[in-house]
């Protein structure tokens, strides 16, 4: 049978290369988090489309003058262009480059503005007059630490395999059946070569790994605004960014979209589609009754799965239909149904 045309290989975020798949993006409102948009996909289109194409259709959806917040994968001209030529305005992670070393070697904690006491995050700002864009230099000192963590470990496992190399009489690599598959040709030959640095300790192996990897920029990031902000609410607005992405987290894991076991577009669309609208209505629930607020979408499908209806046939076409097994919960969402409600029929 064959694929669908959405399935295609691309990049993976599951590191998954070797499997198709389908991209999908949403979009949600930041008050009450309701997701209002849902674009589908090939596995293999950019991200820059994906979000042209998401954007388009919500656009109408959206009040005069909303501000659409976005991350870094967004950080793109026809995406930027998109919101503009619609009169929103935008809040997007900027990628760094080395434009900004300058602004982040100069970066002083004494003149910079401190928009969170809790995880100690500072921020500069600079304002262009032209074109009335924001860009907002962010140092966190959690980010930092949560970096040179993995800057350490990456460093260590380098030392590690640098030693092993030594250790072997012939100084050779393993080199992966997947690169040797893909060169069984006799018009290609593969050469490996081997130079190790002469350091005398191990600690200098690591200190000089460790400079080598890093790009300094460990613990800072930026965003850019359409308009000129504070940079305490520049950065709480960037910050409620963070509940779409514990949708889509959600999605995968709470309802259990799983893999896509069906091979015509309008299949696939067709599970996204229901999936999503599950979402929403949990998300409503949420929104409706403040007591929930807090309450995970898993502990809510549990307690709905718990409801239990019982038919019990009795002469001719009579029927008593029992339902049970209620909680806090499901009875707060069903609050029609009072618990233990029984009733008959025929």
């Amino acid at each position: 049978m064959q694929n669908s045309p959405l399935y295609r290989f691309g990049y993976s975020r599951d590191k998954r290369p070797d499997l198709r798949q389908v991209n999908f993006s949403i979009t949600e409102l930041r008050n009450g988090n309701i997701p209002i948009g849902l674009n589908v996909s090939p596995g293999n289109e950019s991200d820059g489309k994906q979000f042209v194409d998401l954007l388009n259709g919500i656009m109408g959806l959206l009040k005069e003058d909303s501000t659409i917040v976005m991350d870094a994968a967004s950080d793109n001209k026809n995406v930027i262009d998109a919101i503009r030529n619609s009169g929103h305005r935008h809040i997007v992670r900027k990628k760094m480059n080395v434009t900004d070393d300058k602004w982040i070697s100069n970066f002083d904690k004494e003149t910079a503005v401190l928009v969170d006491d809790k995880q100690k995050v500072w921020c500069r700002k600079r304002t262009f007059s032209s074109s009335g864009r924001t860009t907002y230099m962010f140092f966190s000192e959690k980010l930092y630490k949560d970096k040179i963590t993995s800057l350490d470990s990456r460093a260590q496992r380098c030392v590690d395999a640098n030693e092993v190399i030594r250790q072997k009489k012939d100084g050779t690599l393993r080199i992966s059946r997947t690169a040797v598959k893909r060169l069984r040709n006799p018009l290609l030959s593969l050469f490996v070569g081997i130079q190790s640095k002469l350091l005398s300790t191990d600690d200098d192996s690591f200190k000089f790994v460790r400079e080598e990897l890093s790009n300094g920029r460990e613990g800072f990031f930026k965003i850019e605004s359409s308009k000129e902000l504070t940079e305490l609410d520049a950065y709480q607005m960037y910050r409620k960014r963070d509940t779409a992405e514990k949708l889509i987290e959600s999605l995968k894991n709470h309802i259990d979209m799983g893999l896509l076991r069906v091979w015509s577009d309008h299949s696939v669309k067709g599970i996204l589609t229901i999936c999503f609208l599950a979402q929403m209505m949990v998300l409503m629930v949420r929104f409706e009754h403040t007591e929930l607020s807090r309450s995970s979408t898993r502990m809510i499908i549990r307690s709905l799965e718990k409801l239990t209806l019982t038919v019990i046939f009795g002469a001719g076409k009579r029927r008593q239909r029992i339902f049970s097994n209620f909680e806090p919960v499901n009875s707060l969402v069903l609050g029609a149904i009072p618990p233990d409600k029984s009733y008959s029929e025929g």
